[in-house]
C-alpha cells in the first residue's frame, strides 16, 4: 500500500453522531503497512454490491499513516477527521469506530449500513447504480513545527446497487444465465447453464438492439466497449439478464 496522505484519506470516516457497527481487526495489515483493506481505486471499488430493498453491510479496516510525503519535504501527521462523506445512495449511512478524530499510527474500522431504497439501482450520475462517494476531510500535518488544519477531498471509491426482487430485477435473475465483471468498462463474462447454445441479444431500456451474440455452456466472454454507459438486457428464448456498461 502507498505510504501517502492521499491514501490515508481512504479512512472514509470518523462520524461523531452516528453509530459504528464494525469491530477492528488489527490483524488485517501486515506489520508497519498503512491505509485501508480492501484496499482499491474508484474503477475497482472492494465497497460489496448493495441490493434495493435487503439489509446491508460493508466493512473497511483502517491503519493510519504518521507522516505524509510532499514536494518540500516529509511532514508528521498527527490526526484525520472526517468532516462528511457525501454521494452514498438513499438509504445508507456511514459510522467508524472510533468516532471523533483518529491519531496517526492507530487502527479503525469503518461500516457503510442501510437498505438502499426503491429506485437506487437507476440512480446515481449514469443513473446505471453506480455512486462516486466523496469523503471531505480535515487533517492536521506539522509543517515546520507549526500544526496545520488542511481540508482534503478524496473521490477514490464507489458504490455500486442492484435491482430488488421485484419488478425488473426479477425478471432478470435467472439461474441458467448469470453475468460477472471483469475489472475493466470493455467486458463482462456471461455464464450459462444451459444444455445448448443460444442466440442472444442485448438490447437497451428502451427495447433497442445494441448486438446479437452465441451463448454456449459455460463461460461467454462478452465485448461491451462499443456500448454507451448505461443499463442494458441480455436476452435469449429462455432467460434475461441485465448488464452494466460504466
Amino acid at each position: 500500500m502507498k505510504l501517502f496522505a492521499t491514501l490515508l484519506l481512504l479512512t472514509f470516516g470518523f462520524s461523531t453522531n452516528l453509530f459504528c457497527q464494525c469491530t477492528i481487526n488489527q490483524n488485517a495489515f501486515v506489520a508497519g503497512d498503512y491505509g485501508i483493506v480492501p484496499d482499491s481505486s474508484f474503477n475497482s471499488s472492494p465497497a460489496a454490491t448493495a441490493t434495493e430493498l435487503s439489509v446491508y453491510n460493508t466493512v473497511f479496516q483502517l491503519h493510519f499513516e504518521p507522516d505524509t510525503a510532499t514536494q518540500l519535504g516529509t511532514f508528521p501527521i498527527t490526526w484525520v477527521r472526517i468532516d462528511s462523506i457525501t454521494g452514498l445512495p438513499s438509504g445508507i449511512t456511514w459510522a467508524s469506530n472510533p468516532s471523533g478524530t483518529m491519531p496517526a499510527y492507530s487502527h479503525g474500522c469503518l461500516s457503510l449500513d442501510g437498505t438502499p431504497v426503491v429506485g437506487s439501482a437507476a440512480g446515481g450520475p449514469n443513473n446505471d447504480g453506480n455512486y462516486p462517494i466523496t469523503i471531505h476531510t480535515t487533517q492536521e500535518w506539522v509543517i515546520f513545527s507549526v500544526p496545520t488544519e488542511f481540508p482534503i477531498q478524496l473521490t477514490d471509491y464507489r458504490m455500486r446497487v442492484e435491482g430488488s426482487t421485484n419488478g425488473l430485477s426479477e425478471a432478470t435473475k435467472s439461474p441458467m444465465l448469470s453475468v460477472a465483471y471483469n475489472g475493466t468498462d470493455a467486458s463482462a463474462t456471461l455464464t450459462s447453464t444451459f444444455a445448448e447454445t443460444k442466440q442472444a441479444s442485448i438490447v437497451d431500456m428502451n427495447g433497442k438492439h445494441q448486438q446479437s451474440l452465441l451463448i454456449h455452456p459455460g463461460n461467454n466472454p462478452v465485448e461491451i466497449s462499443s456500448l454507451k454507459p448505461g443499463i442494458y438486457l441480455v436476452q435469449t428464448d429462455s432467460a434475461i439478464v441485465r448488464i452494466v456498461k460504466l
